[in-house]
């Protein structure tokens, strides 16, 4: 999207792109595209919402195996579980390094917490966008806001809309861990020729 925005009522971004520009008059489409992408991401690493399970192989004499990317538009930001393997440790973000036996094939399955590499609907979750809209939003609100000298510049508005972020990110927490919500899609990803695939 490029320009300015137009009402859009189909429940992804490009709504969200519209109340923004709406609620913050004066701000330029990219600036929200960009605070919209930033508050994802931040959403997703400190909630921990968005949960998929890997599976991995290891060959034999391979020691260790980078989960990502998981997809085109998927990285794994934390590695909440690993399964199948007896030793082992993680390397940020999402390389897992077996310290046992390394003489045979070894396969398991890593739980792991995403975040999408790029602003596209196609490739953000839909419940992502849905269920937590108000709290993303306010993500991109308290980035916007806190800018300096911007006429929607606003340290009032900023606090509060950061108050709501973390609420949100807080619930959505609260549920993933007590749920282990797994929201699963369609994706079916090549991995096996990466040694890994989703289960």
């Amino acid at each position: 999207m490029s320009g300015t925005a137009t009402l859009n009522v189909d429940g992804g971004l490009s709504r969200l792109f519209d109340e923004i520009q709406s609620t913050v008059p004066g701000v330029q489409l990219p600036i929200i595209e960009m605070e919209v992408f930033n508050a994802i991401e931040a959403f997703c690493q400190q909630s921990t919402a968005w949960r998929e399970t890997l599976e991995f192989t290891l060959p034999a004499g391979a020691r260790e195996v980078d989960l990502n990317p998981v997809s085109a538009g998927a990285l794994a930001v934390w590695v909440l579980k690993v399964d199948g393997l007896h030793s082992y440790s993680v390397r940020l973000p999402a390389i897992i390094e077996d310290s046992g036996d390394a003489t045979q094939m070894r396969t398991g399955y890593a739980r792991v917490v995403l975040k999408p590499s790029r602003l596209d609907a196609a490739t953000i979750p839909a419940w992502l966008l849905t269920q937590y809209r108000e709290g993303i939003k306010s993500g991109a609100l308290v980035r916007l806001h806190g800018q300096l000298a911007k006429p929607y510049s606003s340290p009032q508005l900023a606090a509060f809309h950061g108050r709501m972020a973390q609420l949100a990110i807080r619930r959505a927490r609260d549920i993933a861990n007590r749920y282990n919500t797994d929201q699963t899609s369609g994706w079916r990803f090549p991995y096996f020729a990466a040694g890994r695939r989703r289960r």
